[in-house]
């Protein structure tokens, strides 16, 4: 079996604009338990296609407010995921949004940096905003997502041994 990975702009830090926002939500989820907070995020952040920011205005189902232990988790799983990077050694290829308004670009790179994949492409995309591969220059990041796909399919699988996986890592360094 083949197995290989792509990403485009994961989500590893979300950019919240209220200083001390993720210890303030920790506290007040911990006494006030679940809750809403509403997304600063509008369509014309994700993408400079005029046809698309039209989609997500209209869309009935794409709605501001995230609950509280959602964003939490989120952040909490994507800081687990940059760490314990070197555990995929599956070819991975990341696709990086150069303007991302959305999230911050430092961990994405520690990602790459991380990664246990011994062939692995980071690909960064000047102008690009967050939603990648829904970009009005879309063109550009589906080429590289392309010859990616093509040429690791076509090479056979890298051999990783993993019997020091456990004595690797951000625990035992």
């Amino acid at each position: 079996m083949r197995r290989r990975c792509a990403a485009a702009s994961p989500a590893f830090h979300i950019k919240l604009y209220v200083p001390f926002a993720r210890p303030g939500l920790r506290l007040l989820h911990k006494c006030c338990g679940l809750f809403y907070v509403n997304s600063y995020v509008k369509p014309k952040f994700l993408t400079h296609d005029a046809a698309r920011i039209a989609s997500y205005t209209a869309d009935p189902l794409i709605t501001r407010p995230i609950a509280v232990n959602m964003l939490l988790e989120l952040h909490d799983t994507a800081k687990r995921i940059v760490a314990d990077a070197a555990a995929i050694t599956v070819p991975t290829q990341l696709l990086i949004s150069g303007a991302d308004w959305v999230v911050h670009r430092g961990p994405q790179d520690q990602f790459f940096d991380r990664l246990g994949a011994t062939r692995k492409e980071r690909v960064v995309l000047p102008g690009f905003y967050h939603d990648t591969l829904g970009e009005r220059d879309r063109a550009q990041a589906l080429a590289s997502l392309r010859a990616f796909v093509l040429r690791e399919f076509d090479a056979p699988g890298p051999r990783v041994s993993l019997a020091d996986a456990d004595r690797s890592g951000p625990f035992h360094d």
